[in-house]
């Protein structure tokens, strides 16, 4: 099965579009690729082993979170899995002062990966002023 690799993480995956990968569920798939491309693991997975909050993973058109077996859910090899992180950023006003996207990337590090949401709006043809309508 192929799996779709975005933007951000393909320096971890051999800076590579698309994965090609064996596995019968969706969880078999997704070892087989941080067995092949282990920099990704920490981008994917929290030390615990669970999916991240903030990566998303769709089985062809299907969120994986809705599916009834989730990761467990078979796999053919004609299957695509795609994914998707999170995004998140713009700017905000506080007391007529805007906080920019560095600072809230240098907050939003302290907590654990993230990916920049400029290079995540871009891999979409977006940026922020097309999302919101407007510059900040």
């Amino acid at each position: 099965m192929k799996i779709n690799i975005p933007t951000p993480l393909r320096a971890y995956a051999g800076s590579q579009p698309t994965v090609t990968v064996a596995g019968a569920t969706i969880a078999e798939a997704l070892t087989s690729l941080i067995t092949n491309h282990p920099d990704l693991k920490g981008h994917l997975y929290t030390p615990e082993g669970k999916l991240r909050s903030f990566v998303n993973i769709y089985l062809n058109d299907d969120d994986i979170r809705y599916l009834p077996a989730k990761e467990s859910t078979a796999t053919k090899d004609s299957d695509e899995l795609t994914i998707i992180p999170s995004i998140a950023g713009g700017c905000y006003e506080i007391e007529d002062e805007a906080i920019s996207d560095d600072e809230n990337a240098q907050a939003a590090a302290a907590h654990g990966p993230w990916i920049p949401f400029d290079e995540v709006l871009a891999e979409y043809g977006l940026t922020v002023e097309k999302l919101l309508g407007r510059s900040c």
